[in-house]
């Protein structure tokens, strides 16, 4: 018998998927400016498993991605500091190097186990394969891109490798059902565009398949939810 998810949770949990770039990394609190790296944590060592699941999965042998909790994200998220320096004589001197980071918020991450009632953590290695896709990618680096083609991008990129990690048709269901939103965003496109991306790579080019039209259909009920309410 699957599992339903109540309209608040959903609501609750929208836009699952995040792209943060801060090419100045400072946030403002109490009138205090803070580089939001001080704010970044060691992972724990389930979450640093599922990371690394991920990488293997993905294989990405690249050690230039950090990955942390933290407390002030308001999910999961994918990270890019530019290099600093400065120009001296005509030159660019570099005295730090770009940071990448992969960043999870661990309250999020474990009130999504309980909403999802899933023991093989597929919700969570969806989100973290989404945002090492940001990275892979290199979304980051200057690009005709909208954020909307980064989004969809990274989704298919998500789909793909849950499939390489042995996640079902269920599976994906159970991931993706909560990530369903009425409207596009200006950095986030509607749902049923993500659905066809994340169909996409799990089926390949097969996106119009079975899953992809069960996907449609829980999103119409949701949006008619939605609607009764706006």
């Amino acid at each position: 018998m699957k599992r339903q998810y109540p309209a608040l949770i959903l609501i609750a949990l929208l836009c699952l998927f995040t792209i943060g770039s801060h090419p100045t990394p400072a946030v403002a609190q109490a009138g205090n400016i803070y580089d939001i790296r001080t704010w970044f944590l060691a992972p724990s060592d389930h979450a640093k498993k599922l990371w690394q699941q991920v990488l293997d999965s993905a294989e990405y042998k690249e050690k230039d991605i950090v990955f942390r909790k933290c407390h002030h994200v308001p999910n999961a998220m994918a990270y890019y500091f530019p290099p600093e320096g400065y120009w001296w004589n005509g030159r660019w001197v570099e005295t730090k190097k770009a940071e990448k980071y992969v960043v999870y918020n661990p309250n999020f991450m474990a009130q999504l186990d309980l909403y999802t009632n899933s023991d093989k953590s597929f919700p969570a290695l969806g989100i973290f394969a989404h945002e090492l896709g940001h990275h892979k990618l290199k979304h980051f680096e200057q690009s005709p891109k909208t954020p909307h083609q980064k989004e969809l991008e990274a989704d298919e990129f998500s789909g793909a490798i849950m499939k390489k990690m042995g996640a079902s048709e269920t599976d994906i269901e159970a991931t993706f059902r909560l990530m369903y939103s009425a409207w596009a965003t200006p950095t986030h496109p509607a749902s049923d565009a993500r659905i066809a991306a994340i169909c996409k790579g799990y089926h390949g080019d097969k996106a119009e398949d079975a899953l992809y039209k069960r996907l449609i259909e829980v999103h119409k009920k949701f949006n008619e939810q939605m609607m009764r309410w706006h």
